[in-house]
Formats: structure tokens, C-alpha cells, sequence
């Protein structure tokens, strides 16, 4: 009776053995194949270098125009949660290249008109607050994309309107490839990505290669002329 009890007790709690081998797990699906990633940088790249062509700029800085524009591209690229990079059909990379191409002309040519930069001021605000309402929710605030991001350049705008008060003769300014920074790192956070959404992300990708092509971008000068 002891023994049978024994042999009870062990059957309900000792952990049962599992003599067959599991079967392996299936490797996680990749984000996007080689080929895209490379289509995806080698067209910001092209786009950048005709404009780049265009404008005269000296070889030496051509080339080194186009080693920032790579960098950018690649950062895109390693984004963990970005779904740009990936064309599933030919009109999502159409879209994408068009747009990208259209937004540097229509900044080439009308960057300096007025009612332009108000237009694009508006669509900006409006584009960058469609990311946000528009990315995957989150259990936890602050583990959504658009959280940090907005943390991470309200902090650097904050600090550098501070240094314009203080700062005589440093008037701040909100040049429109900062923005294009900004909305990209609210666009490449967790979400379903559709042709308009391409449509949107290749336009502020042109806002800044516009900058770059021309080689006005100065990094350390983010807020001022």
C-alpha cells in the first residue's frame, strides 16, 4: 500500500520525462531580404547623386555627400521596427522612389518661396502627428516608438531654444531636414505599412536629401544659420 502510494505521489509531481527530441523552432522570418535593403539605400543614394551632379558640387564632396546619405539609409535599414524597407510589390517601391525624387525637386525648386514653407510647415505637423496615431499600440507607454522619439528630440529642441535666449545673436531656426529627421524616427516605429504611408516617407526623405544634394547640412548648426 506504501509502495503504490509512492508511486502515485511521484507520478503527479515529479516532472515527466520526455524521451522524443522537441522539434526545433522555426528561425524567425527576416524583416526584409538583402536585395530590398540595398534597393532601398542605393535609390536615396542615386537620387541624392544626380541632384548632387546638377548642382556642380566638387567630386570630393559629392563623394562625401554620398557617404552621409548611405549612413542615413542604413540607419533606416537597422531599424528594428521600420517596414519601409521591405517591397512587396513593385508599387510599393514605385511609390516610394517617386515620391522621394518629387519631394527633392519640389524643395530644389520652391524650398525658398513662403507660402511653400508654410504649406510644408502644416503638412509636417499633420503628417508627423498621422505616425503617431497610426503606430502599432503598446502594452506600456513608453515602450511605443513615437514616445521616445518625441522625448529624444523635444529634450535637443528644448536645450538649443534655451541657448538662443541666452546666446546673443543666435537666432533659432527650424530648418526642414531637422524635421525630416524628426518625422522619420516617428514613421520607422512599429506599423502596418501601406503605399501612401511609402508615398509620405519617400517625400520627407527628399526634404533632406534636398539639404545634402546641395550640401547646406551642417550637423552642428541643427537649430541655427
Amino acid at each position: 500500500m506504501a509502495r503504490r502510494g509512492w508511486a502515485i505521489w511521484q507520478s503527479g509531481w515529479r516532472p515527466m520525462r520526455v524521451d522524443a527530441p522537441l522539434p526545433p523552432c522555426a528561425p524567425p522570418k527576416p524583416r526584409y531580404r538583402p536585395e530590398e535593403a540595398a534597393l532601398y539605400v542605393l535609390t536615396l543614394c542615386a537620387v541624392t547623386l544626380m541632384a548632387s551632379l546638377y548642382e556642380a558640387l566638387p567630386l570630393e564632396r559629392v563623394l562625401g555627400v554620398q557617404f552621409v546619405v548611405g549612413w542615413f539609409a542604413l540607419d533606416l535599414v537597422w531599424s528594428p521596427a521600420s517596414q519601409f524597407v521591405r517591397f512587396p510589390a513593385l508599387v510599393d517601391y514605385g511609390a516610394f522612389a517617386v515620391a522621394t525624387a518629387a519631394g527633392l525637386a519640389a524643395w530644389w525648386w520652391w524650398g525658398d518661396e513662403e507660402a511653400f514653407l508654410y504649406l510644408q510647415g502644416v503638412l509636417g505637423v499633420a503628417v508627423g502627428l498621422y505616425w503617431i496615431l497610426t503606430e502599432t499600440p503598446s502594452a506600456r507607454a513608453w515602450d511605443r516608438g513615437c514616445v521616445r522619439a518625441l522625448l529624444l528630440y523635444g529634450t535637443v529642441t528644448v536645450l538649443a531654444l534655451a541657448v538662443t535666449r541666452v546666446q546673443p545673436g543666435v537666432t533659432f531656426t527650424a530648418h526642414p531636414w531637422y524635421c525630416a529627421f524628426v518625422l522619420n524616427a516617428l514613421a520607422t516605429t512599429p506599423r502596418t505599412v501601406r503605399v501612401a504611408d511609402r508615398v509620405l516617407h519617400g517625400w520627407t526623405w527628399g526634404v533632406l536629401l534636398e539639404a545634402l544634394a546641395r550640401d547646406t547640412l551642417v550637423f552642428d548648426k541643427f537649430f541655427y544659420d
